[in-house]
């Protein structure tokens, strides 16, 4: 069984498949050019990710970040259109996803419900002993073991494969 961490922007879409005990299987970051058309930036976001996240043989849980309120509408907007059709794309292919509010993944990695991505990342490396030079895909990896911790009901810290 795989877990995917999913944190979509338009500035650092961020993806993380972890294994059953939480090792990083692959990681993936896509990145727009606020220069093109909105369209296209979602388009692009929509297909990259359903590219990366479609595995047929293997079950699998994705758990995506909620939408974070915004300052500007328009971003707003656009963020919840993002959000929506990478919904609606995985509801197509008939994938098992969950949404998490921001508040809620900030909780189940440092204790808060809001807190600063600097201390997201320092307190991902000090659960889980894992660093990540972004913040989205520290974020996506957050969200995978949210996923993981809700099917196996612990959170575990990832240890050492002793051979037998």
């Amino acid at each position: 069984m795989e877990f995917i961490g999913l944190d979509p922007s338009f500035t650092g879409t961020g993806i993380v498949r972890i294994d059953a005990h939480g090792a990083v299987i692959d990681q993936n970051l896509f990145s727009t050019d606020s220069k093109e058309k909105v369209e296209e930036r979602l388009l692009y976001i929509v297909e990259s990710v359903m590219e990366h996240i479609k595995h047929p043989k293997l079950p699998h849980t994705i758990c995506m970040e909620g939408i974070a309120f915004a300052r500007k509408s328009t971003y707003a907007a656009q963020l919840g259109a993002l959000h929506y059709m990478l919904r609606v794309a995985m509801y197509i292919e008939d994938m098992n996803y969950i949404v998490i509010p921001p508040t809620n993944l900030k909780k189940f990695v440092t204790g808060k419900g809001n807190c600063k991505k600097d201390l997201m990342l320092l307190k991902t490396y000090r659960k889980w002993g894992i660093q990540f030079e972004d913040d989205n895909l520290c974020d996506a990896y957050g969200l995978a073991r949210k996923a993981l911790f809700d099917l196996k009901g612990s959170d575990t810290k990832i240890g050492k494969r002793v051979k037998t």
